[in-house]
């Protein structure tokens, strides 16, 4: 997502209209980070009509962007699967264990997939 010191404003009020939107009753409500991003990149489904799929190729362009810097992220943290702190092997052993599933799925055909 590009920020712009103009544009930061309205992306972060578009964050909070979205958030009171679901807190009609008071309550209060959690969010998961994919609810958060999607709801600031927006969707990306495309539906057959060229001005909204021209925007939403747009948003997957942003998505992609977002899940390759991910990517990035979590094969770092697999370098240290030998690490000798615990914590950082674990941590290690999880980004490992979840890269081997992604390049699983990711092999696999369409119709096999579990996503």
């Amino acid at each position: 997502m590009r920020w712009c010191l103009g544009c930061q404003d309205a992306y972060v009020e578009g964050i909070w209209a979205f958030i009171r939107e679901f807190r009609g009753d008071g309550r209060t409500m959690e969010f998961t980070a994919y609810q958060i991003i999607e709801q600031l990149i927006g969707p990306i489904m495309p539906i057959g009509e060229s001005n909204t799929d021209k925007k939403r190729l747009e948003n997957m362009g942003e998505h992609l962007s977002l899940i390759y810097a991910l990517l990035k992220d979590v094969r770092l943290v697999a370098n240290y699967k030998d690490r000798h702190e615990h914590s950082m092997r674990l941590a290690g052993k999880r980004a490992q264990e979840f890269l081997a599933e992604l390049s699983e799925e990711l092999a696999a055909k369409p119709n096999q997939s579990r996503i």
